[in-house]
């Protein structure tokens, strides 16, 4: 009986974090699943790699940098989060100027472009999903630094860690301190 209920209270604490993916294709399901679980892996990872800029660059680092650091901290943790209760729809089948867009901060719904899911990059479809995951938290589409292949950095308008693409590039590329190291 316990095994019972111990297993019946496992599986509702999984459904609970599990993502809803609607109207995409079999391969394009599958992948946007796996890639979901490896955004969280890439997240965890420029997680550690701030905490260890942080640590061990207390000297160099202004306390302005760190401040960004660890609002980028923040918003990777709420990234995580939000990423386990989005939902992703690829109703859009035709060619449209996005790959994936979300409303900022309100909702879970994800539109994903099912036409670029086609010869999507498998780094930069993980990416993608933090990027969109950081929307949710507060970040802005200030820029595109991985798309115009530039490293981020910060606009007159908007603070490198709270621009968007600052977390896809981290995701893609690897983490760099935005106008410092990159």
């Amino acid at each position: 009986m316990k095994i019972a209920l111990l297993s019946v209270t496992l599986l509702a604490s999984i459904s609970i974090h599990a993502n809803e993916i609607y109207n995409c294709l079999d391969k394009e399901e599958s992948l946007i699943r796996e890639a979901i679980q490896d955004s969280h892996i890439s997240r965890e990872k420029i997680l550690s790699d701030i905490e260890f800029a942080i640590s061990e660059r207390k000297g160099e680092l202004s306390k302005k940098v760190v401040k960004k650091l660890q609002k980028s901290k923040y918003m990777l943790k709420c990234a995580g989060w939000r990423t386990r209760n989005l939902k992703f729809d690829c109703s859009e089948k035709e060619y449209v100027g996005y790959f994936m867009k979300v409303f900022p901060i309100f909702g879970n719904e994800v539109d994903v472009a099912s036409y670029h899911m086609r010869n999507v990059d498998y780094d930069f479809l993980v990416g993608s999903i933090i990027h969109e995951a950081t929307h949710k938290c507060g970040t802005n589409d200030a820029d595109y630094f991985y798309q115009k292949n530039q490293v981020p950095h910060s606009k007159w308008y908007s603070e490198w860690q709270n621009i968007a693409s600052t977390y896809d590039y981290w995701s893609i590329k690897g983490f760099c301190v935005p106008e410092i190291d990159c």
